[in-house]
């Protein structure tokens, strides 16, 4: 009977929807005005200090534009992808008169094939002289042949900033990017396991000596995954096993906290644009507050925009899941954090009720993760995180999560598994993932010490299973983990 009923289980878990593959985007923010300007995060007319490097070969797809308002009766801006320095006219949309958003929906809304290293940025073109207003555009990065791409993540800025030998980099990009005190200020969770491939860094000019290594703040150690200039602007690395102290593999695990350290004795003055890819999981969404303020902030990628006025659009449908909140010091009282989103430009959009994911992070804990629910957005949807009132305000706090795509067909199985009287399954010495069901935490790892699985389980289990896990699902016949009502 017990054999049955886990081949019972198998077959349910193997009858669900499959959760989506990994998706990646790319976000930049900046002025648009009434001469050209480059969305960096700040005002930038020139395009040395706007671009960012593909991580790796792709197409960059469904530009999605907003601005905080319009650009007035009889002006417009023209939102164009530019790629070497030269304008990518297929992949561009037009705002003018009343509207505050477009959509690049008419003939080919791709790039063509584009190179790892290709510097990649977008400028609003005005038409008359449109008021200066903030806005912000993402654009999906798929691979070459249109499937999706790995997770990537792109950070800084285009202000010239001389950093402090031995400081950080992170997801918190204001003029304070690389020049962090603590590692604690600007690190961030990732939502998902996976293992980091390759990094790019671009400066507006050449360097002697920059260095820039990704750690792991949760494991104490660094990657073997460094950038270092030697007279050149831009760079491609990518990550290795490590020896010594450095971090054995290029893994990371789920809620992990990750940052980049800058090294320079005589530090440089540039400004710095990074791109980091990563397999195994989706690329990033969110930002971090470090706003000291007990009220609600809403903010999103590429800055600490704090208020209402800060919502990203997607040009496709997309999903978010498993939303981890991190806080540098416990807070004395619990707190509450959502993605928000709507179909319309609404400020800020809606964040609470179905579809719209929270996580309350408790008296006491530094970091909280909601493992189940997830956001599905339209093409067209307005995007932003929120930050609930606090207790204790001084310390940074960030929230993230990670874009899939809508699950796909139910899976179906070449050969499905049929218990009978006489079957005896035959045992095996290595761990045999199942199928995943989107529930479920994080499995344990088959072998001491190593990385959990995600969204399956193995055979045998670990004696210890973790308590988020223990909590979360339910383990039966030794195979399968079900999710807890």
């Amino acid at each position: 009977m017990k054999q049955i009923l886990t081949v019972v289980a198998y077959v349910l878990l193997w009858a669900m929807p499959a959760m989506g593959e990994p998706m990646a985007f790319l976000f930049f923010q900046g002025d648009a005005q009434a001469t050209k300007r480059y969305l960096a995060d700040d005002d930038a007319p020139a395009a040395s200090n706007t671009t960012w490097g593909l991580t790796s070969a792709g197409k960059l797809c469904d530009l999605a534009v907003m601005c905080d308002a319009a650009p007035g009766a009889g002006t417009s801006w023209d939102f164009v992808l530019e790629v070497n320095g030269s304008a990518v006219t297929d992949v561009s949309c037009t705002i003018s008169d009343t509207a505050t958003a477009c959509l690049d929906t008419s003939g080919a809304v791709c790039s063509g094939s584009l190179a790892a290293e290709d510097a990649v940025t977008v400028y609003a073109q005005p038409t008359g002289s449109p008021t200066t207003r903030r806005c912000r555009a993402s654009l999906h990065y798929t691979d070459t042949d249109g499937s999706e791409h790995a997770g990537v993540v792109n950070m800084g800025n285009a202000l010239v900033i001389t950093p402090v030998d031995g400081r950080f980099c992170g997801l918190y990009s204001p003029a304070t990017f690389c020049n962090r005190a603590s590692a604690s200020d600007t690190e961030w969770p990732m939502p998902n396991a996976g293992a980091f491939t390759s990094m790019t860094i671009r400066l507006n000019s050449a360097s002697t000596a920059d260095q820039y290594t990704v750690r792991n703040e949760s494991l104490a150690c660094d990657y073997n995954f460094q950038a270092t200039f030697s007279g050149q602007s831009a760079l491609r690395v990518t990550c290795a096993s490590g020896s010594g102290a450095q971090c054995a593999t290029c893994d990371f695990a789920n809620q992990d906290r990750v940052v980049i350290r800058y090294n320079n004795a005589t530090p440089e003055s540039h400004a710095r644009r990074v791109m980091l890819e990563w397999g195994g999981a989706g690329g990033l969404y969110g930002g971090q507050d470090t706003s000291q303020s007990a009220a609600t902030d809403y903010f999103s990628p590429l800055g600490n925009l704090t208020g209402t006025t800060a919502p990203y659009r997607v040009g496709v449908a997309t999903q978010l899941q498993r939303l981890t909140v991190h806080r540098a010091v416990a807070d004395t009282g619990a707190s509450t954090h959502g993605v928000c989103h709507d179909a319309t430009h609404a400020i800020p959009p809606t964040c609470s009720g179905a579809n719209h994911p929270t996580q309350v992070i408790l008296s006491g804990q530094t970091t909280a993760q909601n493992m189940s629910d997830v956001a599905t957005l339209a093409a067209g949807d307005y995007l932003q995180m929120s930050i609930g009132p606090r207790v204790t305000v001084d310390t940074a706090i960030q929230v993230y999560a990670e874009f899939v795509t809508l699950p796909g067909a139910t899976a179906t199985p070449t050969q499905t598994p049929m218990a009978t009287s006489t079957a005896t399954p035959s045992p095996t010495a290595t761990h045999t993932p199942i199928p995943p069901h989107p529930g479920c935490c994080d499995c344990p790892a088959p072998t001491p010490g190593g990385p959990p699985e995600a969204w399956g389980c193995h055979t045998p289990l670990p004696t210890t299973i973790p308590t988020m896990c223990a909590t979360a699902c339910t383990y039966s016949a030794s195979t399968v983990c079900l999710p807890n009502p």
